[in-house]
């Protein structure tokens, strides 16, 4: 079946006799990891072999309503302060390691909030991790990732000033 051939398959290797990429292919694999490797050493494989256009996650945003004033009453605010703090706190954990599940769970969870509250930002920050991650560029992942705490900063100042 067509599915069935486009998947892909990467051959690892521990061996101390030197396993080349070529061989791998000739055995029907599409690329070659020595191991050990990193989180960035697959996903620069995973960069050269799977389509970039392909979005799923993107598709799931929906139209998100963009009000530049939004003013949150009361309850609102007590809870996306809440929504904000457990985003802190999954992105604290993204900074010490990325497993892109993770990665993926915290823009769904970013995406929710955004939606929720409409909050602009928000939705900004996760549209650039997502496309980070859909490019499979680490640096810009880790480095969005980093962002988040002037983020949070920035929207708990734009929401007492509107209190």
């Amino acid at each position: 079946s067509e599915d069935i051939k486009s998947l892909k398959v990467i051959a690892t290797s521990a061996s101390v006799i030197s396993f080349k990429k070529s061989k791998a292919q000739q055995h029907g694999f599409d690329d070659f990891l020595p191991k050990p490797y990193s989180i960035a050493d697959v996903v620069n494989v995973l960069s050269k072999l799977l389509p970039h256009q392909l979005n799923a996650r993107s598709s799931s945003k929906g139209n998100i309503a963009k009000q530049q004033n939004r003013v949150l009453s009361e309850d609102d605010l007590i809870k996306f302060n809440i929504e904000l703090k457990g985003l802190a706190e999954k992105n604290d954990l993204l900074k010490k390691q990325q497993p892109m599940e993770e990665v993926s769970y915290f823009i769904k969870e970013l995406d929710r909030v955004s939606n929720e509250f409409e909050i602009t930002e928000l939705n900004d920050y996760s549209k650039k991790l997502n496309s980070a991650m859909d490019n499979f560029d680490v640096g810009l992942m880790l480095s969005t990732i980093n962002e988040f705490s002037s983020l949070k900063s920035k929207l708990q100042n734009i929401f007492k000033e509107k209190e």
